[in-house]
């Protein structure tokens, strides 16, 4: 279902061990709407020192290991 919104709030909450963003906003006939999206993935930004070290068009992942998370380059 498709309908158009004005975003109040937002929050996220750990769902049956999956985060989940919270939108909470309301019609333009005024009724309340709760959006819930099960599928988010947290992420951050990094900015390198320099950037003459970067590809352009790739991305990078996040893994963690049993000594911490490391930046592991996915292909694009």
């Amino acid at each position: 279902m498709k309908t158009e919104i004005c975003l109040l709030d937002l929050n996220y909450e750990e769902m049956d061990g999956n985060i989940s963003v919270i939108l909470y906003g309301r019609t333009p006939d005024r009724k309340r709407v709760v959006v819930v999206d099960p599928t988010y993935e947290p992420y951050f930004y990094l900015l390198p020192k320099n950037l003459n070290c970067c590809e352009r068009g790739k991305s990078w992942r996040m893994t963690g290991g049993s000594c911490g998370t490391y930046l592991t380059k996915v292909i694009s």
